[in-house]
């Protein structure tokens, strides 16, 4: 994911949050629902910034943790929710 700033968000008319470049096969993010092109604005009601990044935000959750993710799709908001899972070993 890519974060999008306040500068790049008034630039581009997006909002603030991590745009999602790729959503890897059978993992937590697309089991969610998340697609590329998604932008996550929130995180259980934190809004992601230059402060709350989506790695930052993600690392405070235990396995088996459900978060829920507010993403804005192509102008629509929506309600997603990940499962925390350990990471594969080929991540460690």
């Amino acid at each position: 994911y890519t974060m999008i700033t306040p500068e790049i968000s008034e630039i581009r008319d997006m909002p603030v949050g991590a745009f999602i470049s790729t959503v890897v096969p059978q993992s937590p993010a697309s089991k969610a629902g998340l697609k590329r092109g998604d932008i996550i604005t929130k995180v259980n009601d934190t809004a992601l910034d230059e402060k709350n990044s989506l790695s930052s935000m993600i690392s405070k959750a235990k396995v088996g943790d459900k978060i829920t993710l507010t993403v804005d799709r192509e102008g629509k908001e929506l309600i997603l929710t990940a499962v925390i899972e350990a990471a594969p070993e080929s991540f460690k």
